[in-house]
């Protein structure tokens, strides 16, 4: 990522550690991640790494 406010909503990385960080349910829609993802403005590609990083730490263990 080369831009320093973007949340990719088709980012399964990212989508999933979302709804595990948040606590969400499996089907929650994109409307509503967007949404969450609305609050980290002008920050969300960062917000992005860390879940990222979140998703990846998992898949370690």
């Amino acid at each position: 990522m080369h831009r320093t406010d973007v949340f990719p909503s088709g980012d399964l990385a990212a989508v999933n550690s979302l709804k595990k960080v948040k606590n969400l349910p499996k089907n929650t829609p994109k409307e509503r991640l967007l949404q969450i993802a609305e609050a980290w403005k002008p920050y969300r590609t960062i917000a992005t790494m860390l879940l990222w990083h979140e998703y990846l730490s998992r898949r370690v263990k």
